[in-house]
């Protein structure tokens, strides 16, 4: 988790970006809780910005650590969010997203460590996010995902997150 915070910092000071419109490439960050299982997740995406919609790639991780099972997850996947409401400064999008990825779970007891588990896992969320834009070129967001995803420790989660979304 602190590799991305880290990662995601360093791109937030690297960017350049200038007004966005369609057609503009974006990069967006963000962090949050799981609620359900109470685990951190983080990601980092990129994407363009069409008329009344957004298409992109997201890179996820979760990090579950609890009294039966430690678990590290790392995904990737398309993203796609359909504008709900546009505006100037404030917009509501609907996001659909797929992915595919690997985990790596230990169960456990307080005597002992019982299995190991490596595993490929998929899956979907839908969510929305609220997005504020803050000048031409910085906007901060919030998240609400449902997350299914199979063959994992943890098959469903709700989320929630803060972020920010860079457009080039």
């Amino acid at each position: 988790m602190r590799k991305i915070i880290f990662i995601s910092v360093l791109l937030c000071l690297a960017m350049g970006a200038s007004e966005q419109y369609i057609g503009s490439q974006y990069w967006n960050i963000s962090g949050g809780l799981v609620i359900d299982e109470n685990q951190p997740h983080g990601s980092i995406g990129t994407g363009k910005v069409f008329k009344g919609y957004k298409l992109g790639a997201v890179l996820g991780y979760r990090n579950l650590n609890n009294d039966q099972v430690k678990a590290n997850t790392v995904t990737v996947g398309p993203e796609f969010a359909y504008y709900l409401l546009h505006g100037s400064r404030f917009s509501l999008s609907g996001l659909v997203a797929a992915s595919i990825g690997f985990q790596r779970a230990d169960e456990k007891t307080e005597l002992v460590r019982l299995k190991r588990h490596r595993a490929f896992v998929y899956g979907y969320e839908v969510g929305i996010r609220p997005e504020l834009l803050i000048t031409p070129k910085f906007a901060l967001t919030a998240e609400y995902r449902f997350n299914m995803l199979f063959n994992s420790v943890v098959r469903n989660n709700n989320y929630v997150g803060l972020g920010c979304i860079f457009y080039l």
